[in-house]
């Protein structure tokens, strides 16, 4: 049995590991995960000769694929009356998205709000996650099918986001049959305009709890992390089983627990992206998007934010994921929760530690790419999983880890994450 070596340098204790990469053979798995980001209200701003945008821009330029909503989160109201139409925020973001070679996606979502009962000219942002009315989804889909012939460039688009406005309190559960409804008017208004772009949903939001007898709707996909609410995977099942077509299947989820936070540590939380993507995989062929990723902790240092969501996407893509995007690329204030690059408010901005692993995610994790196992001599402390000739090495322990891989070694503080056994960023 390998056993894990600490050596006192000095008053600082390290320790020692050795990785042994399995390996590819026929039972590797191949790569299919795509790493994007959604844009929010915190993200790029205008880009103008005073204000150039370098090191924005340069993060962007190697993010393949970006979402950008219909309306909110920094998009206006794209039809504030019948008739009439304002795709002048919009037009920005895809502009913005094309300008650095990334494919832009568009999540259909939300709402004008004269197609909630509204009074027709006005915008209640506070109104921006209540649903159509039944009688409005062939206008919302009208919308859609609008966008979607107007900016060709879109290839994918994600119907709705998180099922807002359809909990019903009867019930206490999603409107599963209403949303698809909705979701197969708009599905057909964009095929009949569009009939190359792909249409997905349902953007089902998972939320995990500390316990089966802490919730009202536990299910069977439990783990260390917590219990995943039965009430969206509900959702999925009858999705799936009564969709008008689809060509991809999309979810989103946090690490914590509902009620209790984080029970585990931040590394093992992430089991549940895993989890779940196994889960759904085994129900459906459909790629499986992960709509948004939600790892980190404001509280956490960089170093930790960069290694918990690294390492969540490994586990995504290990487990068969097709595309993982990130939520709102640029720090708020002092305030980050997994973000790219700090807020340039508070001074010329930098990449995060997070922002540059993103950026080298395409060439360290390349679709097509075959993960295999990767032994830890002391997997208790140090995790590892290798693609290709990356291996991404995890230092779960409080102690620096000097990591031996394929006769490289990789130096690993706590809490942290690496790439070894290659170049970094990876060679293509």
């Amino acid at each position: 049995m390998l056993a894990c070596v600490v050596v006192v340098s000095g008053c600082d204790p390290v320790l020692k590991v050795t990785v042994d990469v399995a390996a590819p053979d026929q039972g590797s798995r191949p790569n299919r995960l795509v790493v994007g980001i959604s844009h929010t209200d915190s993200t790029i701003g205008a880009v103008t000769s005073a204000e150039p945008r370098t090191v924005e821009l340069g993060i962007l330029e190697d993010i393949p694929i970006q979402n950008v909503f219909l309306m909110g989160w920094g998009t206006a109201n794209p039809q504030p009356s019948p008739g009439q139409f304002d795709w002048s925020t919009l037009d920005e973001r895809i502009a913005l998205i094309t300008s650095v070679g990334a494919e832009p996606v568009l999540t259909l979502c939300c709402a004008p709000d004269w197609m909630k009962g509204q009074p027709e000219g006005t915008t209640d942002w506070s109104l921006l996650t209540v649903a159509p009315l039944p009688d409005r989804y062939d206008e919302f889909a009208a919308l859609a099918a609008a966008a979607a012939a107007r900016y060709p460039q879109v290839r994918r688009f994600q119907v709705w986001n998180e099922m807002k406005g359809f909990h019903d309190p009867a019930t206490n559960a999603w409107d599963a049959a209403s949303y698809t409804d909705m979701y197969n008017a708009v599905y057909h208004a964009v095929k009949e305009v569009r009939p190359d772009a792909q249409v997905g949903g349902p953007y089902a939001p998972i939320d995990i709890w500390s316990d089966a007898q802490s919730m009202s709707h536990p299910s069977g996909v439990r783990g260390p992390w917590g219990v995943v609410d039965q009430r969206p995977l509900d959702v999925l099942t009858y999705w799936l089983e009564h969709n008008d077509g689809a060509d991809f299947v999309s979810l989103d989820g946090w690490i914590t627990t509902r009620d209790r936070g984080l029970i585990t540590d931040p590394f093992t939380a992430t089991e549940v992206y895993a989890e779940l993507t196994r889960w759904l995989a085994a129900r459906t062929d459909l790629p499986i998007w992960w709509s948004e990723v939600h790892v980190s902790d404001p509280s956490w240092n960089e170093a930790l934010q960069h290694a918990a969501t690294t390492w969540a996407l490994t586990r995504m893509g290990e487990a068969g994921a097709s595309v993982a995007m990130l939520w709102s690329p640029q720090a708020e204030g002092t305030s980050c929760a997994g973000c790219l690059w700090t807020d340039p408010a508070l001074g010329p901005p930098t990449a995060t530690a997070l922002g540059s692993s993103i950026t080298a995610w395409s060439a360290c994790a390349p679709v097509g790419g075959r993960w295999s196992d990767a032994a830890s001599s002391v997997p208790d402390h140090v995790s590892a999983l290798a693609i290709d000739d990356a291996v991404y090495v995890l230092n779960r322990s409080a102690l620096t880890a000097e990591v031996l891989v394929d006769g490289d070694t990789a130096v690993v503080p706590p809490l942290a994450m690496r790439v070894a056994g290659t170049v970094y960023p990876c060679r293509r």
